[in-house]
């Protein structure tokens, strides 16, 4: 059978043989190529030479085959264009109805027309809807899968089918939500199967659920404020798994929430929002900011993926407020540039700033400020007063003429020992300054020692009112928190004896005999908790990891090939090593010395650091472990040096 037949019987039922039969009746033949004349030896010689067959083909042998593969291939491509039904194919149709609405329940018709002259079979519809969708399937509402499949079988030559997809889409307004529609047919004259595809995009029009702030339109600096979010829906179906996040503009502090937040005091899960229903969340801050300060706040409602972060918005609403203009404005800040929050044993320097902002000139100025500390425990309480945790009070240097009060160790500034105290003029300002020191080492004494800040209250007065002020309150007073991180106390040190394992080989190592150590690692934490801490150290390559730990739980890995040891404590509590053990991770290592480390002291593990955040003020931390050698800590000797190798 010719090659044309082949691909025939391949390619088409037996109903086809026919036809392909009555179409290749004409063929093809090469002309047989021209002998050239042949060479003769005269008739007198009696012995020929041996004839010498060429293996090499001519240039007219190169053409004519060319030319026939070229014929082939041609006659092969014209056979399949030739053999294949005319208008086999079919024509999808993604009917909608226009903008439908967020949540709604949506019937989609899709219509599957055969446009070919012969009948399709094994027809088969796939439909890709978006992910954040839901599916109504036998009365039952579902996640969107993957894809949505349905068997047709046979469609007869110009038949329509329509199949009804019912679906909810979700988004906010003006959001593209795209349906993809593929179609997998077999011509039922033919082996090979096909497809047709076709998309459409459902613009959401309306969003039947809002989302509302309130809060005044004036905001005091330093004074607790009440933000209320509102949202509720008008849908006819519930919107399920529903999420609300909150945006603060700089200078808002986040104190507490009712309900408490989902993530980061900003993301709340509220779960479903059944039709009619409205739901509250409430929520306590502070903002500081300068006099008339635009404050933005903004709200949104939608779905929140934990585990992904990602997040689809179905809603939103922005509102502003201003920080009210004070006649008589105080503000506190540190003067010193700090990267994030206080850091213990910083020396922290003050500058309290005042302006008169009424029209008038003021008299005889008071200024007063109270330094202390407060402590946020774990339960939301917020504690105030008692034995200083990190400041030192005797360290207190006033400038600017200021005293402290020693019978209510205010630090206060007047018209005695301030000459600029004396008149303000309208529109002028001033500032005056004051400092205290930190402690290195917080002293942490019990659980109210943690979460610890620096909080600064500073009042300002004005005996001397105009009469045209005269019944105005022109006192203010201003409260500022200055957050302390916490401090991360880190050790390493090697031990042969007093160690959790059994560690064997001589002390001082010698050449060519194995010693075996136990590494320590020790992390002490003082007044905020630790997250995501990671311990990380490299073996030298003369040492091998023993792959033996204690604690056997600790999250310890090891990578031969970089020689990195890596311990995930994670979560480090506040008063770690203070108030309750330090946490610590052994692991065992050996080495066999080499005859060139003679007199040396070996590495064990070095490039040791330790990372994690300040779970209260959200910086990150880190400390260095200084190189781990073979000079360990628990074996006493005389005259002996049992961290150098031996002969």
């Amino acid at each position: 059978m010719g090659k044309i037949e082949d691909l025939q019987q391949e390619l088409y039922a037996k109903e086809g043989d026919e036809v392909v039969a009555k179409r290749m009746h004409r063929r093809v033949f090469f002309p047989e190529r021209m002998r050239s004349p042949e060479a003769h030896w005269s008739e007198d010689e009696d012995v020929r030479a041996p004839t010498k067959k060429n293996k090499s083909l001519g240039a007219g042998q190169l053409i004519l085959i060319g030319l026939g593969v070229f014929l082939l291939i041609g006659a092969v491509v014209a056979a399949i264009f030739y053999f294949i039904p005319r208008g086999v194919g079919v024509e999808i149709t993604i009917r909608d109805n226009g903008p439908v609405e967020s949540g709604e329940v949506v019937t989609i018709p899709i219509s599957i027309r055969n446009t070919s002259s012969v009948a399709l079979e094994n027809a088969d519809l796939s439909v890709v809807v978006p992910p954040s969708a839901l599916v109504k399937e036998n009365g039952l509402e579902i996640s969107a899968p993957p894809r949505i499949l349905r068997h047709i079988g046979t469609i007869r030559a110009g038949e329509e089918v329509v199949v009804d997809i019912t679906v909810r889409l979700f988004g906010a307004e003006g959001d593209e939500e795209t349906i993809e529609v593929d179609v997998l047919y077999q011509p039922e004259n033919l082996k090979a199967r096909f497809s047709a595809k076709q998309k459409k995009k459902f613009i959401i029009g309306r969003v039947p659920i809002a989302i509302f702030l309130e809060f005044p339109d004036t905001l005091a600096k330093g004074q607790e404020t009440e933000i209320i979010v509102r949202y509720s829906s008008q849908a006819r179906d519930t919107f399920p798994a529903m999420a609300v996040m909150v945006d603060y503009p700089p200078g808002f502090t986040f104190l507490s929430a009712e309900p408490a937040p989902l993530v980061e005091s900003r993301i709340w899960d509220v779960g479903r929002v059944d039709p009619g229903k409205e739901g509250v969340i409430k929520i306590h801050g502070t903002v500081s900011g300068n006099d008339a300060e635009t404050k933005a706040f903004g709200a949104h409602i939608g779905t929140y993926n934990i585990v992904t972060k990602e997040w689809k918005q179905y809603a939103q609403v922005a509102r502003e407020a201003h920080i009210a203009v004070t006649p008589l404005a105080v503000h506190s800040a540190l003067t010193q540039v700090h990267e994030g929050s206080i850091k213990p044993g910083d020396p922290l320097s003050f500058a309290v700033s005042y302006q008169n902002n009424t029209p008038f000139a003021l008299k005889n100025i008071s200024l007063q400020v109270e330094v202390n500390e407060v402590a946020s425990l774990a339960t939301g309480v917020t504690l105030a007063g008692g034995e200083p945790s990190v400041l030192i009070p005797i360290s207190l240097q006033i400038g600017d003429g200021g005293v402290v009060d020693g019978t209510t160790h205010l630090v206060r500034w007047t018209p005695a020992g301030t000459d600029a105290l004396r008149e303000l003029a309208s529109e002028a300002s001033g500032v005056v300054h004051f400092s205290v020191n930190t402690r290195a080492r917080p002293a942490v004494r019990s659980d109210r020692d943690q979460n610890i800040s620096v909080r600064v209250r500073a009042k300002i007065t004005a005996a001397g009112v105009p009469q045209e002020l005269a019944g105005t309150d022109l006192d203010s007073e201003e409260t500022t928190d200055f957050k302390v991180r916490s401090l991360l106390l880190t050790a390493g040190q090697s031990r042969w004896g007093a160690a959790p394992f059994v560690n064997t080989g001589p002390l001082p190592p010698r050449v060519g005999h194995k010693t075996t150590y136990a590494v320590l690692w020790e992390i002490r934490n003082f007044t905020n908790d630790l997250q995501e801490v990671m311990v990380e150290g490299t073996l030298p390559p003369n040492v091998r990891w023993e792959n033996t730990t204690a604690p056997s739980s600790a999250r310890v890995s090891y990578d031969g090939a970089s020689g990195l040891v890596r311990w995930s404590p994670g979560i480090i509590p506040a008063g770690t090593g203070i108030l309750n053990p330090a946490l610590s991770l052994a692991f065992q290592v050996s080495v066999t010395p080499a005859d060139i480390e003679v007199g040396r002291v070996l590495d064990l593990v070095k490039n040791i650091r330790v990372r994690g955040k300040d779970a209260f003020t959200g910086d990150a931390v880190e400390s260095v472990i200084q190189t781990v050698t073979t000079s360990v800590v628990d074996v006493q000797t005389t005259g002996v040096r049992l961290d150098t190798v031996a002969p």
